[in-house]
This record gives C-alpha cells, structure tokens and sequence, in this order.
C-alpha cells in the first residue's frame, strides 16, 4: 500500500512538473514584419564628415546647425613633438552672440596621436582628466573633451543627451597618407623645425612658414626666422640646443617677435613654445644669464617704445626679459629678475613690470586659459590701466585701498574678432575686488564673492 502511494506521488509530480515545461517552453512563432513593431524616431538630421570618417545624428530642431573648425594644441609633458589636430564644433541653430546655446566639440587624434595621448606624453586642455573616446575609424579616434559643458550654455542639458544617445557613426576611409606609426618627425636643422606660436603649429622651411588666415583667404601669415642665436644645453643631455627669435606677420601691420628654443635630441630637433616679445620692437642680444641661482636662464635684451607712443616713433627704451624653458613642457617661464631664488612679496609692487595673465581658476574648478599669450595688463602710478587682448587694447582706471582694488571706466577699441577671449578677460578685471603677490612672482586677483582668483605673471 505504501509502494503504491509513493508510485503515485511520482507520477503526479511528473504531471505538474510537463505542465510547467508546456506552459513555458518556447512556441512556434512568426515574428511579425519590422513595419509593424513600434516606429523608431531616427533623426534625418546629419552631419557627415568625409574627411576624416564619421556622421553624427542630430536631432530634428537642429536643423540649420553650422560647423565651426578649430585646431587643439597639445600641452607637451614629455621629450614628444609637438602635437596638434582638428577640432570640430558642431553649433546649435538657434545660437547668436546674445544667446550662447551650448556647443557639440569634437577632437580629432590620429591612432598614434592617441595612445601617445594615453600615455600622457601630452595633454590638451588645462583640465586634470582626459577626454572620453567616443568612436573610432581606421585613421582616427574621435574624442569629447573633458569639462566640455561647464560652461553651461542655452539648452546645455540637451546637448548632454545628445552626446550620451552615441552619436557618432565611424566609417574606414582611404588612409594610404596617414602615417600611423610616427607622430610628428622631428627635423636635423632648426630653420626646418616645428614651433607653438600662439597655440598654433608652425612648421618652418627653409626658415619661413606661410600659410592662409583662415583656409581660402588670400590674407597670410608669415612666420620667419630672424636670428640672434645662442648655443646652450637647456636639458642637460650634452648636446647643445639653440634659442633665437622668429618673427610673424599676420595679415596686418604688425611684427611680432617671439623667442624660441629648438632641443637638440637624439632623433632631431624639437620646437618650444614662442614667447610673444612684442609688436615691431627691436630685438638687441640674447645672453646666458651667469647668476648660479638661475641656471639655464636666458636673458632677451630689446629696446620698446614708451607706454603712448605710436608704432611710428621708433623703439627708444631698453627692456630685458629674463626666461627659462620647461623642458618638458616647452614652454617659457619668466623669471623675477629682481630676486634671488624665490620672489619676496614685500618688495613686489602693482607697477614693477608688465603683468601676463596665466590663468582664471574658479571655485567650481573651472580653469580658463588664455589661447594667446597677448593678454597682458600695465598699472600706471597715476591710477590708469591698460592691457593688450587677442583683439583690441583695453583701458581705464582702478582704485586702491589697502590690497583693494577696484578696476572702473574700462573702455576698448571696437573691433570685432571672431572667437576673442577679450569680453571674458574684461568681464574677470570688471570682479577683481583685492590682490595679493605670491613668492612664485605672480599677481594673484581675487574675484568677488570668493568665485575665482586671476593669476598674472
């Protein structure tokens, strides 16, 4: 009798357990046609990049966007060449001067440009993360940049959704030219070198470097090389390198004078960033500073006009630049030549000498730079300012009480430059509400209501 309950008991299991299978076990379906599943929304808005191998989908309001093209700079952390590439900016329809709505960038590396990237032989930008790779192609790594949004335009929260919706689409293009093992070769002769002048690559020939404004324009920009050359081993691996001033015309009337190193390395020379002298100067002599406290400093000795005088008058008033290059950086540094060692802040005086602007570091982590090292600012002891941009020159009056100071009256010249930081550099001097000098040399701002302090140098 118990056999038989236990026989039972199986059986009925059995049953329970092909009922389950039968209620779950996958029929013979048909899967109905694509036109009957739920329509897709797919953007007929494209923009398609054939250059360099890439479509990006837009929403359907960005009808009638517009396509900026800018070039990024490498900052160089390492012995590399100097890198550069293109940068894409896709620019929202509604945007105008009144009514900022937020950009869609891109940056464009070669393959090798990137994982040179990765391994941080150079950074591009002043933020401390990398960009994000987004897509890439045969030839090309398409990248976001970091921070890209911070500034919070129109709609920015929009543009973050697109960026997020993966909108790039990569496709293999014809990379016969491209050489992706190389980055930029370096050159045996530093009149055939490659230099940073104002952020953008200039690669010598022959000691000239023509190249349009802006791609079709008959305006050019020259950049030559002009002399005064020093031999010297700024990067202690015995071999020495030479530093020597170029010279660059960019369309206008102007000369400017910018100072150089060529690094004499192993495998050839290697450009430094320019240092901006000044406009139709006159440069004297470049010498080897012999202060034991300032190794491998050079000193740039020209004459300049006076603060006023038109650029008629010829230069009358000897000035001396004291610099020392970053190796790994190639890029200047001025050193306080009224010092030893270190600067002393007490002695340090809001007219001693003409100011750099390095950066802008706001509360929020926010770094601007300038692009240009253009941006400078005078302080007159008659209480009147006045500064240089990449645009127009800037001017006015300040007010002092105790390390208050108060920038009013600012006034500029009204030429309009396309993708000027002057507005932002005016708009920071209009909140500097105190100042304070640091030992490093430098002219540190603060802003009101504690949102950021502007460093000069």
């Amino acid at each position: 009798m118990k056999n038989n309950k236990k026989i039972l008991l199986v059986l009925v299991v059995i049953i329970v357990f092909g009922f389950i299978v039968y209620l779950f076990y996958p029929k013979n379906k048909v899967t109905p046609p694509l036109i009957d599943q739920p329509d897709i929304t797919v953007s007929s808005v494209v923009y398609k990049n054939t250059d360099y191998g890439f479509n990006f989908s837009l929403p359907d309001n960005w009808q009638g966007y517009s396509i900026i093209k800018n070039t990024w700079t490498g900052n160089i952390l390492t012995n590399t060449a100097p890198q550069s590439g293109q940068k894409i900016i896709i620019r929202n329809p509604k945007w105008t001067e009144a009514s900022h709505y937020e950009d869609l960038p891109i940056l464009i590396f070669t393959i090798a440009q990137w994982n040179s990237y990765l391994k941080e032989d150079f950074s591009v930008g002043a933020a401390p993360i990398q960009a994000t790779e987004m897509a890439r192609n045969n030839a090309y790594v398409f990248a976001l940049p970091p921070r890209w949004d911070f500034d919070y335009g129109i709609d920015f929260k929009e543009a973050q959704d697109i960026m997020r919706g993966n909108p790039i689409q990569a496709f293999d293009i014809d990379s016969s030219n491209l050489n992706q093992n190389s980055i930029k070769s370096e050159s045996t002769d530093i009149k055939n070198a490659t230099y940073i002048i104002d952020g953008k690559v200039v690669t010598l020939k022959k000691g000239i470097s023509t190249v349009p404004v802006v791609p079709g324009s008959s305006s050019m920009i020259t950049t030559k090389y002009w002399g005064n050359e020093i031999k010297h081993d700024f990067d202690g691996d015995g071999r020495d390198d030479t530093a020597f001033i170029l010279t660059q015309n960019t369309g206008g009337s102007g000369t400017f004078y910018y100072v150089v190193i060529a690094l004499n390395m192993a495998r050839g020379y290697i450009g430094s960033n320019g240092f901006l002298l000044g406009d139709r100067i006159a440069p004297e002599s470049i010498t080897m500073s012999k202060n034991l406290s300032t190794p491998d400093v050079i000193i740039v000795n020209y004459m300049d006009r006076k603060i006023g005088e038109a650029f008629t008058v010829k230069p009358s008033v000897l000035k001396s630049v004291w610099l020392k290059l970053d190796t790994k950086t190639l890029q200047f540094g001025e050193v306080m030549k009224n010092f030893e060692g270190e600067a002393d802040p007490s002695k340090m005086t809001l007219g001693m000498k003409t100011w750099n602007w390095v950066n802008t570091i706001y509360s929020n982590d926010t770094i601007i730079t300038p692009k240009t090292n253009k941006f400078a600012l005078i302080l007159k002891a008659d209480k009147t300012f006045s500064a240089t941009t990449d645009c127009n020159g800037v001017g006015g009056e300040y007010t002092l009480n105790g390390n208050k100071i108060t920038f009013t009256r600012m006034m500029s010249t009204l030429m309009y430059c396309e993708g000027s930081q002057e507005q932002d550099y005016s708009k920071m001097l209009s909140q500097v509400q105190s100042y304070m000098f640091t030992s490093k040399g430098e002219l540190v701002f603060d802003l009101k209501l504690d949102t950021g302090s502007m460093i000069f140098k």
